[in-house]
């Protein structure tokens, strides 16, 4: 089977040649999540203080760049074949699980149920992990390759894709596992691959784009199928234009729209009909609030009105690079080299006021009730996030 046909998020190799920062974006796969309420634009004090910070736990050669989960019982460092359990009130290691051949492979993102199971999702071997102890609560094994899609949660359930194109869900308390289906079902071909997932409550969003028989990049799918039984609600076919490319940046569902990453812009779809609504060019990082926040420019944050497309407000962050957005009292953002507090407001320039807390270049955010957790390559941090 040729690589172009693998539905996997991280390993679309082909597309590299068409964008200049796939590479980047492919290792900057953010864990993204919603922190307090909306920015208020208080310029009296500083939102987020520094908690701890730890070197990063030992890894195995090779198992490459990092993602990051977290919930009361832990913060969860996943690697291809590392994953690490640390507390979260200090950082202190509590246990760290190491996979190779014939044995269970950690994916690059674990996905949390509650306060009690840790489960690293994928085709071969899907684990599933008390998160106190790292006992093994259950394993299942999967069609398919060792490779997998970024994983979802969409209510009790770990949604994931497989190499041959199935669609997969575990019920995290359980491990319990079902097909929930083939890729003709997810398109209109088996000849397509996963570029993204998103969920709301039970419905998981997938975008999709077909190979297109002369081996060109085809059309786009957004499918929403029911995590539950597999019922598919729509499918629907989004006409390719030319130069656009799917990107390995975040996919986002508010609503009945779809913002799908292509060719460094947003367009808005309609998931019902297919219908493209409008287009934004700036990569958009984050959904906060029911609001997109994209990088426009090396300076420039844009927010926008998923809806509409509409252009909300501009952010001067003085010529660092967004990668995700936290409202705290302030935005939280972080940045190519560290992690600053913007002031989110219409005209407003961002302050350095963390500075740099860490200088690892590609780092990972998660977040657990009011506390951020940024993961790099040499240090993890925990902030407070009010």
């Amino acid at each position: 089977m040729k690589i172009r046909h693998l539905p996997c998020i991280a390993f679309r190799l082909r597309v590299w040649r068409h964008e200049s920062d796939a590479l980047l974006t492919l290792m900057l796969l953010a864990v993204l999540a919603a922190c307090g309420s909306e920015p208020t634009g208080s310029n009296d004090g500083t939102a987020a203080r520094v908690i701890w910070q730890r070197f990063t736990p030992p890894t195995q050669i090779g198992d490459g760049f990092t993602s990051i989960a977290a919930s009361s019982s832990g913060v969860f460092i996943g690697y291809f074949s590392t994953l690490t359990a640390m507390r979260p009130s200090d950082g202190v290691v509590l246990w760290q699980k190491r996979g190779g051949a014939g044995t269970a492979t950690p994916t690059f993102r674990p996905v949390v149920f509650g306060d009690s199971v840790v489960a690293a999702l994928s085709g071969g071997t899907s684990v599933g992990y008390r998160q106190l102890t790292g006992d093994v609560l259950w394993s299942r094994t999967i069609p398919g390759r060792a490779l997998t899609s970024q994983p979802t949660v969409a209510g009790p359930y770990g949604v994931f894709g497989t190499f041959p194109g199935e669609l997969w869900a575990i019920e995290g308390l359980t491990g319990a596992a079902r097909r929930l289906a083939n890729m003709a079902q997810l398109s209109d071909t088996t000849d397509a691959g996963i570029w993204g997932m998103t969920s709301r409550g039970d419905t998981v969003v997938v975008f999709i784009q077909r190979d297109h028989p002369a081996g060109e990049l085809g059309d786009f799918f957004v499918t929403r199928i029911l995590a539950s039984s597999g019922e598919v609600l729509s499918r629907s076919r989004i006409a390719r234009q030319d130069a656009e490319f799917p990107e390995n940046r975040p996919f986002f569902v508010v609503d009945t729209v779809a913002v799908l990453p292509i060719s460094g812009c947003g367009i808005g779809v309609d998931v019902r009909t297919g219908r493209r609504l409008w287009r934004q060019c700036g990569m958009a990082r984050a959904l906060r609030n029911g609001l997109l926040y994209a990088e426009r420019s090396v300076s420039d944050i844009v927010v926008i009105n998923p809806q509409t497309g509409a252009l909300v407000r501009r952010i001067t962050t003085g010529g660092s690079s967004l990668f995700d957005v936290f409202p705290c009292r302030e935005g939280l953002v972080y940045s190519a080299f560290s992690l600053n507090i913007i002031d989110d407001r219409s005209g407003a320039r961002a302050r350095a006021v963390q500075g740099s807390t860490q200088d690892d270049l590609y780092t990972t955010l998660a977040r657990h009730g009011n506390t951020l957790y940024a993961h790099g390559e040499r240090v993890i941090t925990a902030l407070t996030c009010n």
